[in-house]
């Protein structure tokens, strides 16, 4: 039940709107009473994604239907990449995301008519030489921009990524590659954003798929070392204690610093360049 202790953390530590992304449907029901008891019942949603190319797995299926009963809004997106799990051109691709999408529409509808229902958008690029997923290459938004267009066709709120980076390291690239992204997004008009910070074309689980460690534990790392000098630079600076924050400040430069020198070194170790 780590879904569930996750999910408890986060109604815990937060206000905002959550998303959730559990392995299965068994404890939707349970998370809905939590969020409930917690008057946030309308305030979370789940995500899910079919199998590229045209395929519901029993437990995509088994969420879509489950949310839907309970009135809990899916976000349901397309994980396909033009030459791997879907035809090479951009035209074919959007045929199969959208043609996955609405299926998963048909049935969301069909376990409860009028369920909340977000359209993911089709995304990404391939390197063919290399099998990187291209996160900030422009076919990946001119992909984008036409899947937001199909969702606003449909009357559907439209769920898609960016403030990314291809760049494994904190430096101009990511600027400039996150600042695009969210200015193309902004001009779509996507409803929902995520991956908002990726780095390195989203593999920072790079170290878990090929040293066994837990992908989980790769962020945890990351959030570790950045969010509490960070949450204290900002409490301290808000509170006028510039001392404190000072000294907060250059703890969190030091291991952002720090972070990027380790990416570096994993991905060279690794083999990832």
């Amino acid at each position: 039940m780590a879904d569930v202790t996750q999910f408890a953390a986060m109604l815990r530590g937060t206000r905002k709107p959550i998303l959730m992304v559990p392995p299965d449907a068994v404890a939707l029901t349970i998370m809905q009473e939590m969020a409930t008891a917690c008057g946030a019942a309308d305030s979370w949603g789940v995500y899910a994604m079919p199998t590229p190319p045209l395929v519901h797995g029993f437990e995509s299926a088994d969420r879509l239907v489950r949310c839907a009963e309970l009135g809990i809004p899916m976000i349901y997106a397309t994980a396909l990449l033009p030459g791997a799990t879907a035809p090479a051109s951009r035209a074919g691709l959007l045929v199969v995301g959208n043609a996955e999408i609405l299926s998963g529409l048909v049935i969301s509808q069909l376990a409860a008519p009028g369920a909340p229902y977000v359209y993911g958008v089709a995304q990404g690029s391939i390197n063919l030489r290399t099998s990187h997923v291209l996160y900030c290459a422009p076919e990946s938004f001119a992909i984008q921009q036409a899947s937001v267009d199909l969702a606003r066709f449909y009357g559907l709120p439209s769920f898609g990524y960016g403030g990314a980076s291809d760049s494994p390291l904190i430096d101009e690239q990511w600027a400039l590659e996150a600042g695009m992204t969210l200015l193309a997004n902004a001009m779509a008009g996507v409803t929902l954003l995520h991956d908002l910070g990726y780095a390195a074309s989203g593999t920072a689980g790079a170290l878990a798929f090929t040293s066994g460690v837990p992908a989980g534990l790769v962020g945890v790392m990351v959030a570790v070392a950045l969010l509490p000098p960070l949450v204290v630079a900002g409490m301290s600076l808000g509170a006028g204690h510039l001392a404190d924050f000072y000294g907060a400040f250059l703890l969190l430069a030091t291991n952002v610093i720090c972070v990027n020198l380790a990416a570096v070194a994993t991905f060279l170790a690794q083999g990832l360049r």
